[in-house]
């Protein structure tokens, strides 16, 4: 995979920091199915969509979506309004 090319970006975010929603019991624990700590977005080779890859660091496991351009206007706007909830709450993370 192509890492660092125009018009792709690269958010290494380190540990998750909500708890995970699907888990698996294992060794007398739960373990989380993906731990999510790498984002890319990035346009389409053909131009014709988004790509968005939630991942293990490494990128071997994870998400990956292909959006519209107006699907993912509409996720990017989901995500500034929860972000502006979080802010609000005035929780320290």
């Amino acid at each position: 995979m192509e890492r660092f090319r125009s018009g792709m970006e690269v958010i290494n975010a380190g540990a998750p920091v909500a708890n995970p929603v699907v888990t698996a019991e294992c060794f007398g624990r739960e373990f989380p199915f993906l731990h999510a700590a790498s984002i890319v977005v990035r346009p389409s080779a053909d131009l014709t969509a988004t790509e968005i890859c939630i991942a293990h660091p490494a990128f071997a496991v994870g998400l990956f979506l292909g959006l519209s351009a107006e699907s993912a206007r509409d996720v990017a706007r989901w995500l500034i309004a929860a972000a502006a909830e979080v802010d609000r709450a005035g929780i320290p993370s």
